[in-house]
């Protein structure tokens, strides 16, 4: 299941678009001001590279990685918090 953000806590700085490592990216900034939207679900991998990488904690994930059937293992530099 791809991420949810929540707007009002989103500052659109776009890391998570940055670094979103799906194609297309499942992450885009909209409006003005910009604010970080799922438009592309498909495409999401479930990685939980957004949610590492938000400074506001904006995005919420459901289930831990493990439990997330395409999880991708090559992020896991940022998504170590030790």
């Amino acid at each position: 299941m791809p991420p949810i953000i929540i707007p009002e806590k989103c500052s659109g700085c776009g890391k998570c678009v940055d670094l979103c490592p799906s194609v297309p990216p499942a992450i885009k900034l909209v409006g003005c001001p910009s604010k970080a939207v799922v438009k592309e679900p498909d495409a999401c991998l479930e990685c939980g590279v957004c949610k590492a990488v938000c400074p506001t904690d904006a995005v919420i994930l459901f289930g831990e990685p493990s439990s997330r059937p395409h999880a991708k293992t090559q992020h896991k530099s940022l998504l170590n918090t030790s």
